[in-house]
Protein backbone atom coordinates (compact mmCIF):
# COMPACT_ATOMS: atom_id res chain seq x y z
CA UNK A 1 0.00 0.00 0.00
CA UNK A 2 1.66 3.25 -1.09
CA UNK A 3 0.92 6.61 0.44
CA UNK A 4 1.43 10.15 -0.84
CA UNK A 5 1.20 13.42 1.07
CA UNK A 6 -2.23 14.23 -0.28
CA UNK A 7 -4.02 10.91 -0.65
CA UNK A 8 -3.68 7.19 -0.11
CA UNK A 9 -3.02 5.13 -3.24
CA UNK A 10 -4.45 1.67 -2.54
CA UNK A 11 -2.60 -1.17 -4.25
CA UNK A 12 -4.34 -4.45 -5.20
CA UNK A 13 -5.35 -6.30 -2.06
CA UNK A 14 -6.71 -9.75 -1.26
CA UNK A 15 -9.65 -9.44 1.12
CA UNK A 16 -8.71 -10.64 4.61
CA UNK A 17 -9.48 -9.64 8.16
CA UNK A 18 -7.22 -6.96 9.70
CA UNK A 19 -3.60 -8.12 9.66
CA UNK A 20 -0.98 -5.81 11.13
CA UNK A 21 1.89 -7.69 9.46
CA UNK A 22 0.53 -6.82 5.98
CA UNK A 23 0.49 -3.07 6.55
CA UNK A 24 3.14 -0.49 5.76
CA UNK A 25 3.41 0.24 9.48
CA UNK A 26 4.92 -3.23 10.06
CA UNK A 27 7.72 -2.62 7.50
CA UNK A 28 9.21 0.32 9.41
CA UNK A 29 11.16 -0.69 12.53
CA UNK A 30 10.81 2.68 14.28
CA UNK A 31 7.04 2.70 13.67
CA UNK A 32 6.75 -0.87 14.99
CA UNK A 33 8.68 -0.10 18.20
CA UNK A 34 6.65 3.07 18.76
CA UNK A 35 3.39 1.27 18.16
CA UNK A 36 4.37 -1.65 20.40
CA UNK A 37 5.23 0.78 23.21
CA UNK A 38 1.90 2.56 22.83
CA UNK A 39 0.03 -0.77 22.85
CA UNK A 40 1.81 -2.00 25.97
CA UNK A 41 1.27 1.23 27.91
CA UNK A 42 -2.37 1.68 26.91
CA UNK A 43 -3.33 -1.95 27.55
CA UNK A 44 -1.68 -1.90 30.99
CA UNK A 45 -3.42 1.34 32.00
CA UNK A 46 -6.80 0.17 30.68
CA UNK A 47 -6.66 -3.11 32.58
CA UNK A 48 -5.53 -1.54 35.87
CA UNK A 49 -7.87 1.49 35.94
CA UNK A 50 -11.00 -0.30 34.77
CA UNK A 51 -10.37 -3.25 37.11
CA UNK A 52 -10.22 -0.85 40.05
CA UNK A 53 -13.52 0.78 39.05
CA UNK A 54 -15.26 -2.57 38.49
CA UNK A 55 -14.14 -3.95 41.86
CA UNK A 56 -15.24 -0.74 43.59
CA UNK A 57 -18.65 -0.92 41.90
CA UNK A 58 -19.12 -4.58 42.86
CA UNK A 59 -18.13 -4.09 46.52
CA UNK A 60 -19.72 -0.73 47.23
CA UNK A 61 -23.50 -0.71 47.62
CA UNK A 62 -23.61 3.04 47.01
CA UNK A 63 -22.84 2.29 43.36
CA UNK A 64 -25.60 -0.32 43.01
CA UNK A 65 -27.97 2.24 41.51
CA UNK A 66 -29.81 2.10 38.23
CA UNK A 67 -28.01 5.12 36.78
CA UNK A 68 -24.67 3.29 37.12
CA UNK A 69 -25.72 0.05 35.36
CA UNK A 70 -24.71 1.41 31.95
CA UNK A 71 -21.46 2.75 33.40
CA UNK A 72 -20.70 -0.78 34.65
CA UNK A 73 -21.35 -2.13 31.14
CA UNK A 74 -19.12 0.54 29.61
CA UNK A 75 -16.40 -0.32 32.11
CA UNK A 76 -16.57 -4.02 31.17
CA UNK A 77 -16.28 -3.21 27.47
CA UNK A 78 -13.33 -0.89 28.16
CA UNK A 79 -11.58 -3.61 30.17
CA UNK A 80 -12.05 -6.08 27.30
CA UNK A 81 -10.58 -3.49 24.93
CA UNK A 82 -7.40 -3.53 27.01
CA UNK A 83 -7.29 -7.33 27.03
CA UNK A 84 -8.04 -7.76 23.32
CA UNK A 85 -6.04 -4.87 21.86
CA UNK A 86 -2.64 -6.69 21.79
CA UNK A 87 -4.32 -9.87 20.48
CA UNK A 88 -6.05 -7.98 17.67
CA UNK A 89 -2.82 -6.29 16.56
CA UNK A 90 -0.44 -9.25 16.75
CA UNK A 91 -2.82 -12.18 16.38
CA UNK A 92 -3.06 -11.79 12.62
CA UNK A 93 -6.31 -12.12 10.71
CA UNK A 94 -8.83 -14.05 12.77
CA UNK A 95 -11.49 -14.18 15.46
CA UNK A 96 -9.66 -11.58 17.57
CA UNK A 97 -10.69 -8.88 15.11
CA UNK A 98 -14.33 -9.93 15.40
CA UNK A 99 -14.18 -9.85 19.20
CA UNK A 100 -12.46 -6.46 19.18
CA UNK A 101 -15.10 -5.06 16.85
CA UNK A 102 -17.89 -6.43 19.05
CA UNK A 103 -16.44 -4.75 22.15
CA UNK A 104 -15.96 -1.41 20.35
CA UNK A 105 -19.52 -1.52 19.01
CA UNK A 106 -20.83 -2.29 22.51
CA UNK A 107 -19.08 0.86 23.78
CA UNK A 108 -20.71 2.92 21.03
CA UNK A 109 -24.21 1.63 21.79
CA UNK A 110 -23.69 2.00 25.55
CA UNK A 111 -22.77 5.68 25.13
CA UNK A 112 -25.99 6.13 23.13
CA UNK A 113 -28.00 4.25 25.78
CA UNK A 114 -26.65 6.53 28.52
CA UNK A 115 -27.87 9.59 26.61
CA UNK A 116 -31.30 8.02 26.00
CA UNK A 117 -31.61 6.97 29.67
CA UNK A 118 -30.79 10.49 30.88
CA UNK A 119 -33.26 11.98 28.38
CA UNK A 120 -36.04 9.70 29.58
CA UNK A 121 -35.32 10.30 33.27
CA UNK A 122 -34.85 14.06 33.07
CA UNK A 123 -37.02 15.27 30.18
CA UNK A 124 -39.78 12.82 29.26
CA UNK A 125 -40.64 11.02 32.52
CA UNK A 126 -38.78 12.70 35.41
CA UNK A 127 -41.14 11.37 38.11
CA UNK A 128 -41.56 7.81 36.84
CA UNK A 129 -40.08 5.08 39.06
CA UNK A 130 -40.97 2.30 36.64
CA UNK A 131 -38.83 3.62 33.81
CA UNK A 132 -35.13 2.78 33.36
CA UNK A 133 -34.96 0.52 36.41
CA UNK A 134 -31.88 -1.59 37.15
CA UNK A 135 -33.47 -4.71 35.67
CA UNK A 136 -34.54 -2.88 32.53
CA UNK A 137 -31.06 -1.42 32.03
CA UNK A 138 -29.42 -4.80 32.60
CA UNK A 139 -31.73 -6.18 29.88
CA UNK A 140 -30.64 -3.29 27.62
CA UNK A 141 -26.99 -4.17 28.24
CA UNK A 142 -27.70 -7.80 27.37
CA UNK A 143 -29.45 -6.68 24.19
CA UNK A 144 -26.46 -4.51 23.23
CA UNK A 145 -24.04 -7.43 23.58
CA UNK A 146 -26.38 -9.77 21.68
CA UNK A 147 -26.91 -7.30 18.82
CA UNK A 148 -23.17 -6.64 18.51
CA UNK A 149 -22.35 -10.36 18.56
CA UNK A 150 -24.96 -11.19 15.90
CA UNK A 151 -23.79 -8.33 13.67
CA UNK A 152 -20.11 -9.25 13.65
CA UNK A 153 -20.31 -13.05 13.96
CA UNK A 154 -22.49 -12.97 10.84
CA UNK A 155 -19.39 -11.89 8.86
CA UNK A 156 -16.88 -14.14 10.66
CA UNK A 157 -16.14 -16.02 7.42
CA UNK A 158 -16.74 -13.08 5.06
CA UNK A 159 -13.72 -10.73 5.01
CA UNK A 160 -15.24 -8.58 2.24
CA UNK A 161 -18.43 -8.04 4.26
CA UNK A 162 -16.32 -7.22 7.33
CA UNK A 163 -14.41 -4.64 5.30
CA UNK A 164 -17.69 -3.05 4.19
CA UNK A 165 -18.85 -2.92 7.81
CA UNK A 166 -15.54 -1.47 8.98
CA UNK A 167 -15.15 1.23 6.33
CA UNK A 168 -18.78 2.20 5.67
CA UNK A 169 -21.51 0.92 8.00
CA UNK A 170 -19.82 1.44 11.36
CA UNK A 171 -18.36 4.92 10.60
CA UNK A 172 -21.74 6.11 9.28
CA UNK A 173 -23.49 4.68 12.35
CA UNK A 174 -20.90 6.43 14.52
CA UNK A 175 -21.62 9.81 12.88
CA UNK A 176 -25.40 9.33 13.24
CA UNK A 177 -25.13 8.22 16.86
CA UNK A 178 -22.92 11.17 17.78
CA UNK A 179 -25.42 13.61 16.23
CA UNK A 180 -28.31 11.96 18.11
CA UNK A 181 -26.37 12.11 21.39
CA UNK A 182 -25.54 15.79 20.94
CA UNK A 183 -29.21 16.62 20.21
CA UNK A 184 -30.39 14.63 23.25
CA UNK A 185 -27.98 16.37 25.61
CA UNK A 186 -28.92 19.80 24.24
CA UNK A 187 -32.57 19.02 25.02
CA UNK A 188 -31.58 17.73 28.47
CA UNK A 189 -29.64 20.88 29.35
CA UNK A 190 -32.47 23.10 28.13
CA UNK A 191 -34.77 21.22 30.50
CA UNK A 192 -32.26 21.40 33.37
CA UNK A 193 -31.89 25.17 32.94
CA UNK A 194 -35.67 25.55 33.23
CA UNK A 195 -35.69 23.46 36.40
CA UNK A 196 -32.83 25.48 37.85
CA UNK A 197 -34.90 28.66 37.78
CA UNK A 198 -37.48 27.15 40.14
CA UNK A 199 -35.00 25.60 42.59
CA UNK A 200 -35.05 28.56 45.00
CA UNK A 201 -38.69 27.75 45.82
CA UNK A 202 -38.00 24.12 46.71
CA UNK A 203 -36.93 22.49 49.96
CA UNK A 204 -33.28 21.98 50.87
CA UNK A 205 -33.52 18.21 50.29
CA UNK A 206 -34.96 18.60 46.79
CA UNK A 207 -32.32 21.20 45.91
CA UNK A 208 -29.63 18.81 47.13
CA UNK A 209 -31.00 16.02 44.92
CA UNK A 210 -31.12 18.39 41.97
CA UNK A 211 -27.48 19.38 42.46
CA UNK A 212 -26.42 15.73 42.66
CA UNK A 213 -28.43 14.84 39.54
CA UNK A 214 -26.86 17.76 37.70
CA UNK A 215 -23.41 16.59 38.72
CA UNK A 216 -24.17 13.10 37.38
CA UNK A 217 -25.36 14.66 34.12
CA UNK A 218 -22.18 16.73 33.81
CA UNK A 219 -20.11 13.59 34.37
CA UNK A 220 -22.01 11.75 31.64
CA UNK A 221 -21.52 14.69 29.28
CA UNK A 222 -17.77 14.52 29.88
CA UNK A 223 -17.83 10.79 29.06
CA UNK A 224 -19.63 11.53 25.78
CA UNK A 225 -17.32 14.44 24.92
CA UNK A 226 -14.28 12.24 25.51
CA UNK A 227 -15.77 9.50 23.35
CA UNK A 228 -16.34 11.96 20.49
CA UNK A 229 -12.77 13.32 20.71
CA UNK A 230 -11.25 9.83 20.80
CA UNK A 231 -13.32 7.94 18.22
CA UNK A 232 -14.23 10.60 15.67
CA UNK A 233 -10.69 10.62 14.13
CA UNK A 234 -10.95 6.85 13.57
CA UNK A 235 -14.42 7.22 12.02
CA UNK A 236 -13.21 9.92 9.62
CA UNK A 237 -10.08 7.99 8.56
CA UNK A 238 -11.89 4.67 8.16
CA UNK A 239 -14.65 6.27 6.11
CA UNK A 240 -12.06 8.12 4.00
CA UNK A 241 -10.39 4.82 3.10
CA UNK A 242 -13.76 3.31 2.14
CA UNK A 243 -14.66 6.29 -0.05
CA UNK A 244 -11.25 6.13 -1.75
CA UNK A 245 -11.72 2.44 -2.59
CA UNK A 246 -15.20 3.16 -3.96
CA UNK A 247 -13.87 5.99 -6.15
CA UNK A 248 -11.14 3.73 -7.54
CA UNK A 249 -13.78 1.05 -8.24
CA UNK A 250 -11.92 -1.44 -6.05
CA UNK A 251 -13.39 -4.20 -3.93
CA UNK A 252 -14.30 -2.94 -0.45
CA UNK A 253 -11.83 -4.76 1.77
CA UNK A 254 -10.27 -3.87 5.08
CA UNK A 255 -7.25 -1.60 4.56
CA UNK A 256 -4.82 -0.58 7.31
CA UNK A 257 -3.02 2.73 6.80
CA UNK A 258 -0.57 4.26 9.25
CA UNK A 259 -3.03 7.08 10.13
CA UNK A 260 -5.77 4.47 10.71
CA UNK A 261 -3.65 2.55 13.22
CA UNK A 262 -2.75 5.68 15.14
CA UNK A 263 -6.38 6.87 15.18
CA UNK A 264 -7.20 3.46 16.67
CA UNK A 265 -4.72 4.26 19.46
CA UNK A 266 -6.47 7.60 20.00
CA UNK A 267 -9.76 5.72 20.25
CA UNK A 268 -8.28 3.31 22.79
CA UNK A 269 -7.32 6.31 24.93
CA UNK A 270 -11.03 6.62 25.68
CA UNK A 271 -10.87 3.38 27.72
CA UNK A 272 -7.88 4.76 29.66
CA UNK A 273 -9.45 8.10 30.58
CA UNK A 274 -13.02 7.01 31.35
CA UNK A 275 -12.19 5.66 34.85
CA UNK A 276 -10.69 9.03 35.81
CA UNK A 277 -13.95 10.75 34.84
CA UNK A 278 -15.91 8.28 36.96
CA UNK A 279 -13.57 8.89 39.87
CA UNK A 280 -13.48 12.69 39.68
CA UNK A 281 -16.89 13.64 38.28
CA UNK A 282 -19.52 11.05 39.32
CA UNK A 283 -20.91 11.08 42.88
CA UNK A 284 -19.73 8.30 45.24
CA UNK A 285 -17.05 6.94 42.89
CA UNK A 286 -14.23 8.92 44.50
CA UNK A 287 -15.14 7.75 47.99
CA UNK A 288 -15.64 4.18 46.76
CA UNK A 289 -12.18 4.03 45.19
CA UNK A 290 -10.62 5.49 48.34
CA UNK A 291 -12.45 2.88 50.43
CA UNK A 292 -11.10 0.15 48.15
CA UNK A 293 -7.52 1.36 48.58
CA UNK A 294 -8.01 1.56 52.34
CA UNK A 295 -9.23 -2.03 52.28
CA UNK A 296 -6.16 -3.11 50.29
CA UNK A 297 -3.95 -1.42 52.90
CA UNK A 298 -5.59 -3.40 55.70
CA UNK A 299 -7.85 -0.59 56.91
CA UNK A 300 -11.19 -2.23 56.11
CA UNK A 301 -14.28 -0.43 57.39
CA UNK A 302 -17.67 -1.91 56.52
CA UNK A 303 -19.27 1.56 56.75
CA UNK A 304 -17.30 2.63 53.67
CA UNK A 305 -19.19 0.05 51.59
CA UNK A 306 -22.69 0.63 52.95
CA UNK A 307 -25.48 2.21 50.93
CA UNK A 308 -25.35 5.64 52.50
CA UNK A 309 -23.62 8.92 51.84
CA UNK A 310 -20.19 9.25 53.38
CA UNK A 311 -19.26 12.30 55.41
CA UNK A 312 -17.01 13.63 52.66
CA UNK A 313 -19.74 13.26 50.05
CA UNK A 314 -22.26 14.99 52.32
CA UNK A 315 -19.79 17.76 53.01
CA UNK A 316 -19.30 18.35 49.29
CA UNK A 317 -23.06 18.33 48.68
CA UNK A 318 -23.68 20.79 51.53
CA UNK A 319 -20.94 23.05 50.19
CA UNK A 320 -22.42 23.02 46.67
CA UNK A 321 -25.91 23.58 48.07
CA UNK A 322 -24.69 26.56 50.09
CA UNK A 323 -22.97 28.10 47.06
CA UNK A 324 -26.04 27.44 44.92
CA UNK A 325 -28.32 29.14 47.49
CA UNK A 326 -26.04 32.18 47.67
CA UNK A 327 -25.95 32.53 43.89
CA UNK A 328 -29.75 32.37 43.65
CA UNK A 329 -30.14 34.87 46.51
CA UNK A 330 -27.88 37.34 44.70
CA UNK A 331 -29.80 36.86 41.45
CA UNK A 332 -33.14 37.34 43.24
CA UNK A 333 -31.94 40.55 44.93
CA UNK A 334 -30.69 41.93 41.63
Amino acid sequence: MAETSNETVLSPWICTFPDFTRTKLATNASYVYSYLSIIAILSFLIIITNSIILIAMILNKKLHRSRYVLIFNLCISDLLVGLLFPVVVWGGAGVGDILGSIVSFVSMLTILSIAIERFLKIVLCPYSKKLATSRQLIAVCGGIWLLSAVLFFSVIDKPAAYGYLYHFIIPVLLFIILVVIIVLYLLIFMNVNKQEVSQSQRSTIKRGKFIKSKRVLEGFVMIVALYICCYLPWGVESFRIGILMARNEQDICWRGTIPLYFTICIGIMNAVLNPFIYWRRLPDFGDSVKALFKCCCGKYDSKDFENNDSSTTLARQNSRLSNYTKENTIKHNN
